[in-house]
């Protein structure tokens, strides 16, 4: 996996609610989360294309992850 971004604040906030392919389609998190990670899969790793999302509270605890395949 590798790290392509941070959304922090109230950008993680908009990246969450955003549909794809512009952000995650997460509402869920979206007024928990104060950052928002996102990794790829590297493209040496075998099987479908994927992002990975993280998301943790201001507190650090995670309140969700999620992945979204087949966006490549």
């Amino acid at each position: 996996m590798r790290h392509i971004a941070t959304y922090r604040g109230a950008e993680a906030q908009r990246y969450a609610l955003e549909p794809p392919p512009y952000g995650a389609g997460w509402p869920e998190v979206a007024y928990e989360a104060d950052v928002i990670f996102v990794y790829e899969k590297e493209p040496r790793e075998p099987g479908p294309f994927f992002y990975q999302l993280l998301a943790y509270d201001v507190d650090g605890n995670e309140v969700g992850r999620k992945k979204l395949e087949g966006m490549a």
